[in-house]
């Protein structure tokens, strides 16, 4: 992920609680969980993606991002490919798989699993196992 890549997500995520992004953009920070997980999801996937010295802010990061998963109960990955203009409505209960793409302004909605389908097959019908 580039800077410009990393800027211009963040900025579709603040546009999308606000159209003056500059002046309100740390009232949010301070006043919603869905943008203070944004930010520091969008934060660390930035220095996960890079190498050298910004490199060495990671630990910091990665451990400031889960803190804030643990508060809220959204369990979102670093790295996961996520678009920008993301919000999450209602927070607690929410788990998105690393696997997962999704695209431009998404709204999550509290007690939601984006995961994968192992034990099923595909379009979700169920496998049945012979245990005889």
């Amino acid at each position: 992920m580039t800077y410009k890549e990393y800027r211009s997500t963040l900025s579709e995520d603040i546009n999308r609680l606000t159209l003056n992004k500059h002046i309100k953009a740390c009232k949010y920070y301070f006043t919603t969980a869905s943008f203070k997980i944004i930010f520091w999801y969008r934060l660390g996937s930035y220095i996960k993606s890079k190498k050298g010295f910004l490199k060495l802010f990671y630990p910091l990061v990665y451990f400031i991002e889960l803190h804030i998963q643990w508060r809220v109960g959204i369990n979102l990955v670093l790295g996961t490919k996520i678009k920008g203009g993301l919000m999450f409505d209602h927070f607690s209960g929410i788990v998105i798989n690393p696997g997962a793409i999704i695209g431009r302004n998404c709204t999550i909605y509290q007690c939601v699993t984006i995961g994968n389908t192992t034990g099923f097959k595909r379009g979700g019908e169920r496998k049945m196992y012979d245990w005889r």
